[in-house]
């Protein structure tokens, strides 16, 4: 039993076979890969206004797949070849992320430990940073 089909009659859609109950190897293996990704593009980033280590601290890909749809594929070159896709979820997966801080404060000067009381209010001029906890469902 494949986990994926393509069924030509259906304009070339994906069919999934989609578990009831996940590996718990396979989850955790895909939980660290989406995890390492988003901290690799938080760090590239750069960003003054997000700092910590992002966590994903729940993976579930719930019980329904996603509906893929092959739009063209496209040769590029002989060495290349890319594929168009259509991408849609209604589905019942959840994803919790916990441990990085975010400035919320558009207007503090994050290069700065100074405050900028040209507005005339010190308690404007520093951060307001809060814990962000997320929840993907």
């Amino acid at each position: 039993n494949s986990f994926c089909t393509l069924l030509a009659d259906q304009g070339m859609s994906l069919h999934f076979t989609w578990p009831v109950a996940w590996d718990a190897d396979f989850i955790e293996g895909l939980r660290h890969q989406l995890q390492e990704r988003l901290r690799s593009a938080l760090k590239a980033a750069d960003s003054t206004l997000i700092k910590g280590q992002i966590t994903v601290d729940n993976l579930d890909l719930g019980s329904k797949p996603p509906e893929v749809q092959i739009v063209g594929v496209h040769a590029a070159s002989a060495d290349f070849t890319s594929v168009e896709v259509r991408l849609r979820y209604d589905g019942n997966a959840r994803l919790a992320v916990s441990g990085v801080q975010v400035n919320i404060d558009p207007m503090h000067r994050p290069d700065s430990e100074e405050c900028d009381t040209s507005l005339g209010d010190a308690n404007h001029a520093r951060p307001f940073v809060i814990n962000f906890t997320g929840r993907i469902v």
